[in-house]
Parts: C-alpha cells; sequence; structure tokens
C-alpha cells in the first residue's frame, strides 16, 4: 500500500476526439486523435474510506476507478471531479478521467509521474471497463496535441500497447493549423456496448472486416492529406470514414 499524506494532489486532463479510424483502431488498424479544449479534473485525497465527491463509492459500479486504485495499490482515498466534457459523446470523459486520476494518485503517492505509465494505466482501466479498447483515447488524455496509433513516419514514439485482439505503437504525430467544430447531440452512447457491437458483427460477417480494412486506407490517406497540409481532401476522408463507420452501425 503506498503512503499518502494529507495533501489534496489535483490533476487536469484534455479531452479527446477521434479523426480517423475509430472503432477499427480496437483492432490494430492505424487512428488519429486530436486533444481538445475541454478537460477533465481530479482531485484526490487520503481518507478514512474510498469517496467520490463526498459519497461512498462502490467500486463495482465504477471499474475505471477500480482499476486505476488496484493497479497503483491505493485504498482510502476521497475523490473529487469536475468536467465539462460531456459523458458518452465520444470525447474521452472516462479516459481524461483514469489519466488524470493515475496522474492525482502519482502525485500525491510520491510516485514516478512517468507519462508513459499514466497512459498504460489508464488503458488498462479502459480495457477492464469497456472489456475492449484501444490505447488511442487514454494516449490522447495523457500526452495531448496530436496521437496516432500504428502510423509510420510520426514524429516521436511514444510507446507500445499488445493485447491478445491487437497490438499497438502509439506516436505523436504533427497536425496542421486547422479549427474543429465539434456538434453534441446530447444523445448519449456508452462505449463498450458499441465496441462489442461491432466486435460481432466483425465474427460473424466477413463484410465487417472488409469495412475495417476500407477504414484503414481511408485512415492512411487522411494522415498523408495533414502531412500535406490538405485540409480538404481530409475533409472528404472524414466523411468517407464516417460513412464505413454508419455501415458497421
Amino acid at each position: 500500500m503506498n503512503d499518502m499524506n494529507d495533501d489534496i494532489s489535483t490533476a487536469i486532463s484534455p479531452g479527446k476526439f477521434i479523426l480517423l479510424g475509430e472503432h477499427a483502431v480496437v483492432y490494430g488498424k492505424p487512428a488519429v486523435a486530436l486533444a481538445i479544449d475541454m478537460s477533465f479534473s481530479c482531485s484526490v485525497s487520503a481518507g478514512e474510506y474510498n469517496s467520490l465527491n463526498g459519497v461512498p463509492i462502490d467500486l463495482s459500479r465504477h471499474p475505471h476507478i477500480q482499476c486505476i486504485l488496484s493497479r497503483l495499490n491505493v485504498n482510502n482515498i476521497n475523490i473529487t471531479t469536475w468536467s465539462d466534457i460531456p459523458s458518452g459523446s465520444g470525447l474521452g470523459s472516462s479516459a481524461a478521467l483514469s489519466s488524470s486520476l493515475d496522474a492525482a494518485i502519482r502525485n500525491l503517492t510520491k510516485k514516478d509521474m512517468d507519462l508513459v505509465e499514466i497512459a498504460r494505466d489508464s488503458f488498462e482501466a479502459e480495457y477492464y471497463a469497456q472489456g475492449r479498447a484501444s490505447p488511442l483515447d487514454t494516449s490522447t488524455c495523457t500526452f495531448g496535441k496530436g496521437v496516432a496509433i500504428n502510423v509510420k513516419e510520426t514524429d516521436t514514439h511514444l510507446w507500445d500497447a499488445e493485447k491478445e485482439d491487437g497490438r499497438w505503437s502509439i506516436s505523436k504525430t504533427k497536425v496542421p493549423e486547422m479549427t474543429f467544430v465539434i456538434g453534441y447531440t446530447g444523445i448519449k452512447a456508452s462505449t463498450g456496448p458499441l465496441v462489442e457491437k461491432v466486435r460481432k458483427y466483425k465474427e460473424h460477417n466477413r463484410f465487417a472486416s472488409d469495412v475495417i480494412d476500407e477504414i484503414e486506407m481511408v485512415t492512411m490517406q487522411g494522415i498523408d492529406d495533414m502531412r500535406n497540409d490538405d485540409v480538404v481532401s481530409l475533409g472528404k476522408n472524414m466523411t468517407a470514414n464516417h460513412k464505413l463507420l454508419s455501415i458497421l452501425g
């Protein structure tokens, strides 16, 4: 058990959105995500029991938190959260929670603040909570800016991850000057069930695997567009990518 003092430790992680390659990245395909100017904040302190925003917490109902506490060997902790990232919107609220919580606890317990280890812990939390995930969301929420998965010739390699269903090479990637407007419908959709839905479709229908392969090609074309500062072509590939996601349901 890590020793904790009477201090309060706070960490903040940005949300993210996936530019290209969503869902296909779970199966080791390339993808690119960007951090956004919305964030998730976690403050932690030592307590007599585990609590979340002043209320005793049942960790079985909060698998992300449960996994992070287990990986850092911490118990009896007060957690206070604040976020302007809409939950269930594909903007990385759970990934930002995991990343900021892990960093805040590491700081409180004087543990190494290695960003790779924070990204790794956060990925394990996402994987544990969803049953299947890629390290894209948590890496973007940990490192910020632009993050690419399984893309060669990126600027800086960060770390590697591997599970029985995929291997991922995570890198920073250069992003041209762009402005994105994200429309929020208010309709929530939990990531885990969507990932499971795609998995079942892929396992029982060869066509779904072909769609995922096509997402890979569109993603690589879009990455070339960013390298060439061709935002018009990038937009066309984003539209093509979304149409393929619609086919996957």
